[in-house]
């Protein structure tokens, strides 16, 4: 804005100019200055992802056109991220659980909110809403030198930035069903690229979405307001979506919650043990998550719970209310006062599931198999007059803690509860049924979408990603070391964007300022011709 500033006290020396050349300084100063300003506006904006991800050719808005290769591609470039960050994982930093929860959340988020019609995997979301907080660290901002952005720049001339959110998701799902896959090759696959259909448009803006994105102290209510009146899924396709938790965790500074869904390293699998942790361990009220009195959630109460605070596991209201009701009121931790478990009678096969492990702890072996052990690992456990002729179950499950069960501990009533069972027992049966709500949520709001799969063998872009190496998720997967990947990352995503940015305005502002110039000077030569030295000069004007 120097420029205007400068052409508007400089006017004043040109009373008996060239009406032409006056009007062309200020015109010209004024439309520079309104760049500038829009430069600063795009430069600072972050309201949505069409602001942030930024495409150095232009992105498409909607995908014409597809193919397999070009999914591959897609899936490629962000397993390709994912594979290059450490593959250790203990209570204190598991990277690649925290990227792939990321990218889940951020597919997660922008489904959650359609409704009427419009939303859904648009790929925009309302970046200012707390609910999303976080989100730059795996979008744009780079986490570990990994950013979807950078995958994103690889693509965007051809697929839009809606379409790429499903496929990123989609891709990290796969790629941490790999390290399942090393764990257990007779593990089923899952190839999301069998359903997936493209041809989605980007929304430049959303703030129609205020407000949609679950609030998990409601409990139930919340998730059947989304998935099932929103969503139109039904109990059974939106307990299987809740099945996307079985990767990450929630941090207090980005949801306000803390803990791991899983144990650290389940966290990195995408598997069924959301759903085994959920019936296999003991649950109990934790109020005022950080001092925060409006974050509430569920931590272990059991025998196995890990008593350091970083290897904390937690669920939702959203995610206990699923398989456990109670006559006292609604499963809610800011108001609830019980115990959430069920006998080990009931739930065989799923203890089974956890290599036997029975509200204790569980270890994993070298090639990923739970061991059992810690203390009550054997069933027997100190009783705590809370449920006599269990064995001492309850006392393994809730600890000494003298309060009710949270409801039927033979027959749990939550509206999910059958399909949390179904799904613990039965990987894959939970695969199916999540395969089916995620397409059906992925695709809520858009018509005319065109499939990329024909039929033919599956490709392998994890192989591809990895250079040759099959499995993502182990320390010698990719080739190149991690310092290698946080360097392109660096050079790749978020901060190429804002050098090339800052370097715009400055030109920007330089062009205003020569131009201007130039300009003033040629309109001083004209008035210097024809203003009458008679007249006396303007006070102030030098």
């Amino acid at each position: 804005f120097w420029c205007k500033c400068q052409a508007a006290s400089r006017a004043r020396l040109l009373y008996r100019a060239s009406h032409t050349d006056l009007v062309m300084v200020l015109g010209l100063t004024w439309w520079s200055s309104l760049c500038l300003t829009g430069l600063s506006v795009h430069a600072s904006a972050e309201a949505t992802p069409y602001d942030i991800m930024f495409c150095p050719k232009g992105g498409v808005l909607r995908t014409e056109h597809m193919t397999e290769s070009d999914y591959d591609a897609v899936v490629a470039s962000v397993a390709g991220l994912l594979g290059r960050l450490p593959s250790a994982c203990t209570v204190a930093s598991c990277p690649q659980a925290d990227w792939a929860g990321c990218v889940l959340r951020v597919a997660g988020h922008d489904l959650m909110d359609f409704g009427d019609g419009v939303g859904g995997s648009d790929g925009c979301l309302d970046l200012a809403d707390p609910d999303n907080t976080g989100l730059a660290a795996c979008m744009h901002a780079g986490e570990e030198g990994a950013s979807l952005l950078s995958a994103y720049q690889e693509h965007c001339e051809k697929i839009s930035l809606a379409d790429f959110f499903v496929v990123a998701a989609e891709a990290v799902m796969t790629a941490t069903r790999a390290n399942v896959l090393a764990a257990n090759p007779g593990a089923e696959q899952v190839i999301f690229k069998e359903r997936f259909r493209f041809g989605r448009t980007t929304r430049k803006t959303c703030s129609f979405v205020a407000g949609r994105l679950p609030d998990a102290e409601r409990g139930c209510p919340a998730v059947e307001e989304t998935f099932i009146d929103r969503l139109g899924l039904d109990w059974r396709g939106a307990t299987a979506l809740m099945g996307v938790h079985s990767l990450g965790r929630a941090h207090v500074e980005n949801s306000g919650y803390d803990g791991w869904w899983s144990d650290p390293e389940n966290s990195r699998r995408f598997n069924h043990d959301y759903y085994v942790s959920m019936l296999a361990k003991g649950w109990t009220p934790q109020r005022a998550v950080a001092g925060n009195l409006a974050k509430n959630q569920w931590e272990r109460a059991d025998a196995g719970r890990d008593r350091d605070p970083r290897g904390k596991e937690m669920m939702l209201n959203t995610d206990i209310c699923l398989a456990y009701a109670d006559d006292a009121g609604p499963m809610l931790a800011a108001s609830q006062d019980c115990c959430a478990w069920v006998t080990r009678e009931t739930i065989p096969v799923v203890i089974q599931n956890n290599n036997g492990a029975f509200c204790s702890s569980a270890r994993l072996d070298g090639a990923g198999r739970r061991l059992q052990g810690g203390p009550g690992g054997d069933g027997r456990g100190p009783r705590n007059g809370g449920g006599g002729g269990d064995g001492g179950q309850r006392g393994q499950c809730c600890g000494d803690r003298q309060v009710e069960d949270c409801g039927n501990r033979n027959a749990p009533t939550g509206p999910g509860y059958r399909w949390v069972k179904q799904f613990a027992d039965d990987e894959s049966s939970w695969l199916a049924a999540f395969q089916a709500a995620w397409t059906k949520a992925t695709e809520n709001g858009f018509t005319n979408l065109t499939g990329v799969y024909q039929g033919r063998a599956a490709t392998n872009p994890l192989a591809e990603a990895a250079g040759g190496a099959v499995h993502v998720g182990s320390s010698t997967s990719v080739a190149g070391s991690s310092r290698d990947a946080r360097a392109s990352g660096r050079l790749r995503g978020s901060p190429l964007k804002l050098v090339l940015t800052i370097a715009g305005v400055v030109l920007g502002m330089c062009m205003c300022a020569c131009i201007s110039c130039t300009l003033w000077r040629r309109s001083k030569r004209a008035a210097s011709s024809s203003i009458d030295p008679s007249m006396p000069a303007f006070k102030g004007v030098p």
